[in-house]
């Protein structure tokens, strides 16, 4: 069997009559999946979007194995389902169940994964099409941070870029890991505002892959890191944000310990 792109080629006998294909089993699907970094429409996937379909593709192939991709019944999906249920992440006093979103999101990109299974003639029907993958959102959890809060984060920050990430959710609006594509070229100082890339709403068309946002209310945090970033600040290529990488996703703990010296966590 060989699986380029997604594609299986079938086997033929000595008379070129073509015979069954060969199994196609999950470990080698999910891995040229996710390699092509297709989405359903065709478009190129974004970093953080394949960081999302590898975290899937671990939970697959630790439950399932490497398995014939046509053996996976609605009885399996619904065993993952229920695996999903009992899986714990963290570590220590940090570790917990999975919640109810995150088992969600595994299943809508396991039917992403079996979709595609489906259009490519792999199996006759999407095993995981009646699992239940739609977000919860729970506004009982909701409630503002404001200003006063904000400060006392800023104030427990242990240095710098922990104050300037803060300052850039809170006072400037950027989302969680827009942050990290901040480069100092980006800071457009004379004109008062920077330039921020989102790959999250890339995809939404024209226009939509980036934006200004003004500088005036964290001017005070950006320049305390630029004076402390020297002579990389200065070629302009730098990151602004170096304490943690481009690709890190686990700022959990951290931030955690930062919201507990400030105070806010009862």
């Amino acid at each position: 069997m060989s699986l380029q792109i997604g594609l299986v080629e079938p086997r033929t006998d000595e008379t070129g009559i073509e015979s069954e294909p060969d199994i196609v089993r999950l470990h080698e699907f999910l891995a040229e999946l996710i390699q092509d970094r297709k989405t359903a429409s065709g478009e190129t996937a974004a970093a953080a979007t394949v960081r999302k379909w590898k975290t899937t593709e671990s939970c697959l192939k630790q439950h399932f194995g490497n398995v014939n991709i046509a053996s996976i019944t609605p009885g399996d999906a619904r065993t993952f389902r229920q695996w999903l249920e009992n899986k714990r992440t963290g570590r220590g006093q940090y570790e917990r169940l999975l919640s109810l979103n995150t088992r969600r999101k595994h299943i809508s990109i396991t039917k992403q994964f079996f979709n595609a299974a489906v259009r490519l003639d792999l199996i006759e029907k999407n095993p995981f099409q009646h699992e239940t993958s739609s977000k919860v959102f729970n506004r009982d959890r909701d409630f503002f941070v404001d200003r006063d809060m904000t400060n006392k984060l800023l104030q427990a920050a242990p240095d710098d870029q922990w104050r300037l990430m803060i300052a850039l959710w809170r006072l400037a609006g950027l989302r969680k890991m827009e942050v990290f594509a901040l480069n100092w070229s980006d800071i457009l100082w004379d004109q008062g505002r920077m330039l921020v890339r989102s790959s999250k709403t890339a995809h939404h068309g024209r226009g939509r892959a980036e934006r200004f946002v003004p500088v005036g209310a964290v001017e005070k945090y950006l320049s305390d890191v630029f004076h402390a970033a020297a002579d990389e600040a200065q070629s302009g290529s730098a990151a602004v944000i170096t304490r943690f990488s481009r690709t890190n996703v686990n700022l959990h703990k951290p931030f955690r310990r930062i919201v507990e010296n400030a105070g806010l966590v009862t």
